[in-house]
């Protein structure tokens, strides 16, 4: 799987690998049941962080477009088809949290 990383651009890394897998899942028709590559593998290929690749995958699983077999890896959903013309998610939601102000004594 060839995808493209931008590191100089505002886009996050993780986002940028969720987009790229769901063209190549569009791209490629693949079917249900594909195997996707390994997180290691794909941190690896890209010279990326695991955690942007677990993030990404996190993205694609909650979307539906992917499934997760634990300690056999990511697989392309049976319900790809329909869902991969799917727009992913741009905007990410933000919380602050702050620091309780002490009262002076």
């Amino acid at each position: 799987m060839k995808l493209e990383v931008n590191r100089h651009a505002t886009t996050p890394i993780a986002q940028q690998l969720e987009a790229g897998i769901r063209a190549w899942i569009a791209a490629h028709g693949a079917g249900g049941g594909r195997r996707l590559p390994s997180i290691r593998r794909l941190a690896a290929t890209h010279h990326i962080s695991r955690n942007a690749v677990i993030e990404a995958y996190e993205r694609l699983v909650a979307s539906g477009l992917v499934r997760s077999r634990p300690g056999s890896g990511f697989y392309v959903a049976d319900s790809a088809a329909a869902l991969v013309s799917q727009p992913a998610a741009t905007s990410l939601s933000l919380i602050h949290i702050s620091e309780p102000t002490r009262q002076a004594e």
